[in-house]
């Protein structure tokens, strides 16, 4: 079975060695067990070639995917969070304005009267709140966010270009 023939239910990205589940736009540890229990709709026979597809595959463990760069482009598969923060003060990554508040407050003594001390970012994440390793419940652990340049649209840059030439 080939990835292939797979492919409109699952994306592998080789770099990060990770396996992204096309419709939830994160980051799949357990084919198996995803697919049995986020997928009970689908059927045993295209749960089974899912998992033949993907056996052969090197996936990386949560704590090994560390090497994000500051400012990648979006990596495909997983969920856009445009309106997600970066803090002025420090590396931490929100998935929402309302997290980096809290963060704000809590290790920089930030109060809601104060002028903000983070930019809205676009993020995303490989990985839900909640994960299961080897039967194990994680909570928030490997959850974290990392900055996304989004590219300039066509139609963007010819009107900047046109602003800068007039």
């Amino acid at each position: 079975m080939s990835l292939e023939s797979v492919q409109h239910h699952i994306v592998y990205n080789a770099q990060y060695k990770v396996l992204i589940c096309k419709e939830h736009k994160y980051t799949i540890l357990d084919v198996t067990r995803h697919f049995r229990e986020h997928h009970p709709k689908m059927k045993t026979k295209t749960r089974l070639q899912i998992r033949a597809a993907t056996q052969h595959l090197e996936l990386a463990k949560p704590e090994d995917i560390t090497n994000l760069s500051s400012n990648s482009l979006p990596i495909e598969g997983l969920e856009l969070i445009e309106n997600g923060a970066k803090c002025n003060d420090c590396e931490y990554v929100a998935g929402t304005i309302g997290t980096m508040e809290d963060h704000c407050r809590n290790k920089h003594n930030w109060k809601a009267k104060d002028e903000t001390m983070w930019t809205k970012q676009a993020v995303q994440t490989f990985f839900q709140g909640t994960i299961h390793i080897r039967s194990i419940l994680i909570r928030g652990k490997y959850r974290k966010f990392f900055v996304i340049t989004l590219p300039i649209s066509i139609e963007n840059q010819t009107m900047t270009d046109e602003l800068i030439e007039g």
